[in-house]
């Protein structure tokens, strides 16, 4: 990392540890320990903010055009009676792949700009790419591959093969790749409820 860009890290941590100092400083020595172990430290910082996140259902959300992270506030302390259905796996080590995840993205703006979409945030070829590059890396499988649409009759579905990641999968990866023991024994059948949301949500956005 640059020297500026160093010094921007640094002024954002330590602002961290003002607003946000029981978390702040963790989401950004991840984020911190991340670049330089998965991006070859080629990241910019960006501010890593707390708080509702757009969409409802989401853990994090990347606005690419304001360059700023923005992370639930309940993947580190619950708020409300179950959020998200999952309770028992919040916490870091969810929170740290959540910021992984978000990672992805911040490498695909980087790169590409909004051009970078394709025919979602997560169905695209560069986001793919930095999937199959990264799993090998995290010990899971590289199987991710662009999703396109098909036609049968009057009817538009999207389409993968089965040994390649789903839509919902795409979109929750890589926690909700994770054995079932990766957080706890009861997690497998949460995540699944995570991946299985996502692609009802998705469904209802596409219209299919």
């Amino acid at each position: 990392m640059l020297f500026e860009q160093e010094r921007r890290f640094q002024i954002l941590l330590a602002a961290s540890e003002i607003s946000d100092p029981t978390d702040g400083p963790f989401a950004y020595q991840t984020w911190y320990d991340y670049n330089q172990r998965y991006f070859d430290d080629q990241l910019l910082p960006v501010p890593i903010v707390f708080g509702l996140v757009p969409h409802g259902r989401a853990l994090s959300h990347y606005d690419g055009y304001r360059r700023r992270e923005l992370l639930h506030p309940s993947l580190f302390v619950p708020q409300g009676e179950n959020p998200w259905h999952v309770l028992p796996i919040l916490g870091r080590l969810l929170a740290a792949e959540v910021i992984l995840h978000d990672m992805i993205h911040m490498r695909v703006w980087q790169l590409c700009g909004s051009r970078g979409k394709g025919a979602s945030s997560h169905n695209n070829p560069f986001f793919i790419r930095e999937i199959n590059r990264l799993a090998p890396l995290l010990g899971l499988p590289a199987n991710a591959s662009l999703i396109k649409q098909q036609r049968t009759g009057d009817r538009v579905q999207w389409v993968h093969l089965p040994e390649f990641l789903s839509r919902g999968e795409l979109a929750v990866w890589p926690y909700g790749m994770r054995p079932a023991d990766y957080f706890d024994a009861e997690s497998f059948p949460l995540l699944d409820q995570l991946i299985h949301g996502h692609s009802k949500t998705k469904k209802k956005e596409d219209g299919v």
